[in-house]
C-alpha cells in the first residue's frame, strides 16, 4: 500500500469487528484528519448548502407573492439556476468522496492522484451515486404513499387489521430503505476503490451484502443515527436562535427571517453536510473491508502476504 500523510492506519481494522467498533473506527478517523476532510469538502458543500436555502426563499417568496404569473418565469429562472447549481456541487462531492476514499484507504498516495482517477470514471461514479440517491428514494416515496392511502381507506376496515397494516407498511419501508442505503454504499465505495465496470460493481457490491442483510441494515442504522446524534448537537442552537426570531416578531414565516439567520442557517448546514459525509463515507469503507473479511478472508491473505515479506531473505 503506498504511503499517506493521514491518521489512518493505526485505526483500520486488520481483522472482523463488531458493528459498534466499525462506527468508533469510522469517527476517530474522522477526528484525526478533520482538517484534511474539511478542506477537501468544504467548497462543494457551501455550494450546495447556499443552492437549497436559495431554492427554498425563491420557493417561498413566490409563495408570499400569492403565486402571482407575471413573477413566475423569474422566480422559475431563479430556482432552476439555484437547482443547477446544486447538482453541479453534488457532482464535485461525489468526486471528491471518491478521492477522499482512495486517499484514506492507501489505494493512493495523495489526494490529487485520487481525484485524477475520480475524473476519468466520473461518469461510472455519478451512475452509482445517483443510484445511492433514487433507490431509498423510491423506496421512501411507496412506502409513504402506502401508508397514507391506508390511513385515507382504512376507515373500511377494522381498526386492528388498519393499525396493523400500517405499521407493518412502515416497519418494511425502514427494512427495505436501510437495505438499499447500505448497498448502494458499498456500491459506492466498490466504484471508488476498485477499478470495474458497472455491472461487476452492482454485482460484486450484491454478492458482499446479501449473506448479511440483517447485520448490514443494523450497521446502516447504527452509523446514521451516530452521526445524526453529533449532527443534532451543532442544529440545536440554530433551532433555538430560530424559535427566539419567530417569537419576537410574532411568529414570522421561515420566508421572513432575517439576512443574518439565513446566513447562520447555511452555514450550519454546510458544517453539517461535511460532518455527516465524511463520517458515513469512512463508516461504509470500513463496513465493506468488514465485508470482505468476512466473505472473502482479507485478513487472511493479507496475513499471509506480511508472512511472505518478513520471510524474504535480503540479498547479500
Amino acid at each position: 500500500m503506498p504511503p499517506t500523510d493521514l491518521k489512518v492506519e493505526q485505526f483500520i481494522p486488520q481483522k472482523p469487528a463488531t458493528l459498534g467498533d466499525l462506527v468508533g473506527v469510522a469517527f476517530r478517523i474522522f477526528r484525526g484528519n478533520w482538517r484534511h476532510y474539511v478542506g477537501k469538502l468544504f467548497w462543494p458543500s457551501l455550494f450546495a448548502s447556499v443552492a437549497i436555502t436559495g431554492m427554498e426563499w425563491s420557493w417561498l417568496f413566490f409563495i408570499k407573492a400569492g403565486g402571482q404569473m407575471q413573477g413566475f418565469a423569474l422566480h422559475l429562472m431563479i430556482l432552476l439556476g439555484f437547482a443547477i447549481i446544486f447538482i453541479l456541487a453534488q457532482w464535485e462531492l461525489a468526486l471528491r468522496c471518491v478521492a477522499l476514499l482512495r486517499d484514506t484507504f492507501l489505494a493512493d498516495s495523495k489526494f490529487e492522484t485520487a481525484y485524477k482517477f475520480a475524473r476519468s470514471r466520473q461518469w461510472r461514479i455519478m451512475t452509482v451515486y445517483t443510484a445511492g440517491v433514487v433507490l431509498p428514494t423510491i423506496i421512501f416515496m411507496v412506502t409513504t404513499l402506502s401508508a397514507g392511502l391506508l390511513l385515507v381507506f382504512g376507515k373500511k376496515l377494522l381498526n386492528i387489521i388498519a393499525i396493523t397494516g400500517f405499521f407493518s407498511i412502515i416497519a418494511g419501508g425502514t427494512v427495505l430503505g436501510a437495505m438499499s442505503l447500505v448497498l448502494t454504499a458499498v456500491w459506492f465505495v466498490l466504484v471508488s476503490l476498485e477499478d470495474v465496470g458497472i455491472v461487476k460493481i452492482l454485482h460484486r457490491g450484491y454478492e458482499l451484502v446479501s449473506p448479511y442483510w440483517w447485520r448490514s441494515g443494523s450497521f446502516i442504522c447504527l452509523l446514521c443515527i451516530s452521526a445524526f446524534a453529533v449532527c443534532l448537537s451543532f442544529y440545536l442552537p440554530l433551532i433555538a436562535m430560530e424559535m427566539f426570531e419567530s417569537f419576537t416578531h410574532g411568529g414570522q414565516a421561515h420566508g421572513e427571517m432575517p439576512l443574518h439567520l439565513a446566513a447562520i442557517e447555511t452555514a450550519v448546514g454546510t458544517v453539517l453536510s461535511i460532518l455527516s459525509t465524511g463520517i458515513i463515507l469512512v463508516g461504509s469503507a470500513l463496513y465493506y473491508r468488514d465485508l470482505k473479511f468476512r466473505r472473502e478472508g482479507l485478513d487472511i491473505s493479507n496475513y499471509c502476504d506480511h508472512l511472505l515479506v518478513s520471510s524474504e531473505v535480503p540479498e547479500v
